[in-house]
């Protein structure tokens, strides 16, 4: 498992199109992100044929996900860090984003926690 999981609807690819799906899917990894496609039931099954690097969170029907769809997925991961990306977008030179993502959101969250500490203390006084 990687550090952040990045959620994605697939659109099964024309003919011609897999290879810069590939791609993008390839820089994903390449950058340490593990991906979920949501998608619906025959788009899933097109999908699979074609062996992609990815999990597979179902919608209920086929069709372009809305970004509550997005959420309930992420939720139902329960990954404490995620991201929402378009399937057609390819990072470039980006290696280990994931962790170095993982690793900023942790500090700052601690952070947060430890200002949030020094604040009740100095209400309390």
């Amino acid at each position: 498992m990687s550090d952040i999981r990045l959620f994605t609807s697939i659109r099964p690819p024309a003919n011609g199109e897999t290879p810069y799906l590939r791609e993008c899917l390839a820089s994903w990894r390449a950058a340490g992100f593990d991906v979920v496609a949501v998608n619906g039931p025959s788009e899933m099954e097109a999908l699979r044929r074609l062996t992609l690097p990815v999990e597979f969170s179902p919608m209920s029907r086929d069709g372009k996900p809305r970004i509550g769809v997005f959420l309930l997925a992420v939720r139902a991961s329960g990954e404490r860090f995620a991201g929402i990306i378009n399937s057609d977008c390819r990072m470039i030179g980006y290696h280990d984003l994931a962790t170095k993502t993982r690793s900023r959101l942790a500090a700052r969250r601690r952070s947060m926690r430890l200002n949030s500490r020094s604040q009740e203390m100095c209400s309390v006084a």
